[in-house]
Order: C-alpha cells, then sequence, then structure tokens
C-alpha cells in the first residue's frame, strides 16, 4: 500500500502536473531540432553549459543563445496552447 507524504500533490493536482508535463514535452518536440537538443540536455538530462557545448561542439556563446530562443519558442507555444483553451 502506497503512503501519502505530506507536500504529495493531491490526485488531481498531479494529474493536471503529469498532464502539463506531457503537454510541454510534446511542444518540446515539435520545436527544431537544434532547440530540442539543448533544452533536453539542459531541462531534462540536467547537463551543465560546458558538458553540452563540448557535446554538440558549439561555444558557451551559441549554447546561451539557443537555450535563449528555444525557451522563447517554448514559452509561445505554451501561451498558444492556454488561450486557445480558455476559448
Amino acid at each position: 500500500m502506497q503512503q501519502v507524504v505530506a507536500g504529495d500533490p493531491s490526485p488531481p493536482a498531479a494529474l493536471e502536473q503529469a498532464e502539463q508535463q506531457q503537454r510541454v514535452l510534446s511542444i518540446l518536440k515539435s520545436l527544431p531540432r537544434e532547440y530540442q537538443d539543448v533544452l533536453s540536455l539542459r531541462y531534462l538530462a540536467g547537463a551543465d553549459y560546458a558538458t553540452i557545448a563540448k557535446q554538440l561542439a558549439i561555444s558557451n556563446g551559441s549554447l546561451r543563445g539557443l537555450l535563449s530562443r528555444g525557451m522563447k519558442l517554448l514559452r509561445e507555444k505554451l501561451g498558444e496552447g492556454t488561450a486557445d483553451e480558455r476559448g
């Protein structure tokens, strides 16, 4: 039997969180490959900037630019979905 620990989200909150995570992942997969790569390595794998830059053979400056533009696109696409859902 699973115990509920203080601070665990309620079942409806946990479902909402899981749905939001799926939405973010789906949008991430729709981004151009260069943004998918840097965002996935940074935010899903937790890699640091130096590791990502080395793995992708790009400069730290290029990495920062890709992360910034990728996050902007991700936020824009997330915002589009919420505007559509509100009607």
